[in-house]
């Protein structure tokens, strides 16, 4: 009884100082325009709950628009996953605010909203300035940054331009680090191979489309939203990575699960 007992508390102490399970998400939600109605916050909540993420992220925001008819859609989307939300507006739209958002599980001590201009070079026209949302929780007593954007659709110059104030704020934060989202960029584009200097990208292969969902099509064409974390991390281990194709958005969700040790 004694053995027993011994090899419960050690087997106790390991798992307390071992590891912890982390699943990260990214999902544009297309303005909570569902494909049956409006405002379909009920069918996204259901995609989000069926993967139960720590970290949420959430592309093409709506804040009280008159599309969205005064609603917000994190506030609903928060409601309806018993998760917090924290919203980076981009800029002023139809009556209220578009950006991005993040839905976390855990107690938030810290948070980072960045605008992301585009490149202001003379003779450029530009495409849409862009947010960034950062928050930093504790997880089993671990240290993380989480954060998000969805980069300009229009032109790689600006994408780039986004990207560098990205990677200025991400050299700034402590503990480990997930960014994710539509970043409007294909595997083996300027912006990607950007990103790749200093983050991880997990995608299993060039396969994983993720848009558009079968909202608009039953099999998507291309990759262009992603989970990554900073490199080097040791300490992280991707488990699994899975786009899920659903009719409540135009985008496919993915959802990534890790293993981060102490």
């Amino acid at each position: 009884m004694k053995r027993v007992f011994l090899l419960l508390s050690l087997a106790v102490a390991l798992a307390s100082c071992g590891s912890s399970g982390i699943t990260v998400m990214t999902y544009n939600i297309y303005g909570a325009r569902g494909l049956h109605k409006a405002e379909d916050y009920d069918a996204l909540a259901a995609v989000i709950n069926a993967q139960n993420p720590d970290f949420c992220i959430l592309n093409e925001v709506d804040s009280c628009t008159r599309r969205s008819r005064g609603t917000v859609n994190h506030e609903e989307l928060a409601k309806r996953t018993g998760m917090k939300a924290e919203y980076a507006p981009a800029f002023s739209f139809d009556g209220g605010a578009y950006g991005n958002a993040i839905l976390c599980r855990h107690p938030v001590s810290q948070r980072i909203r960045v605008s992301l201009p585009c490149d202001p070079s003379p003779g450029r026209k530009g495409g849409e300035i862009r947010s960034a949302c950062f928050i930093k929780t504790k997880v089993n007593g671990l240290t993380f940054w989480v954060g998000g954007s969805h980069l300009d659709h229009k032109d790689e110059t600006d994408r780039l331009w986004q990207e560098n104030i990205i990677k200025n704020t991400v050299a700034g934060l402590d503990g480990h680090v997930f960014f994710a989202g539509d970043m409007n960029a294909v595997p083996g584009s300027g912006t990607m191979a950007a990103f790749s200097e200093y983050m991880q990208l997990n995608f299993r292969d060039t396969d994983q489309k993720t848009w558009p969902s079968k909202y608009l099509k039953e099999e998507p064409d291309v990759l262009i939203d992603y989970i990554m974390y900073r490199k080097p991390d040791k300490k992280m281990k991707l488990l699994s990575y899975e786009v899920i194709n659903n009719t409540a958005s135009d985008h496919c969700a993915v959802v990534a699960k890790f293993r981060v040790r102490r």
